[in-house]
């Protein structure tokens, strides 16, 4: 329902997935960027709940979830942002990037 919605949706600019940066790569979403990337849907992958977790074990999932993506045969990855709703983080980088968008 909702791929059809997307492939479907003209005056869409961009759609944002949302990755829970605490846990390993899922299929699911895996699949979903993979259909994205098909079907010419222009996305960015938004990573949440960074606040949950130390620097280090951030940088080594978002590295894992890039990793994940080289092996599905991307060559440039898309753009992605890190956020928390706690503390804000990403908040003015994500509404620039809409501002931007909005602009076109």
């Amino acid at each position: 329902m909702i791929l059809g919605y997307l492939k479907e949706r003209r005056n869409m600019y961009c759609a944002f997935v949302l990755i829970d940066s605490r846990i390993p790569p899922q299929s699911i979403d895996l699949e979903f960027i993979e259909w994205c990337g098909l079907n010419d849907m222009p996305f960015q992958i938004i990573f949440t709940k960074a606040d949950k977790l130390k620097k280090s074990q951030l940088a080594k999932n978002t590295a894992t979830f890039d990793a994940a993506l080289y092996k599905q045969g991307w060559e440039e990855l898309p753009n992605r942002f890190i956020s928390s709703s706690k503390d804000a983080a990403g908040r003015d980088e994500i509404l620039n990037f809409i501002e931007a968008l909005a602009s076109i």
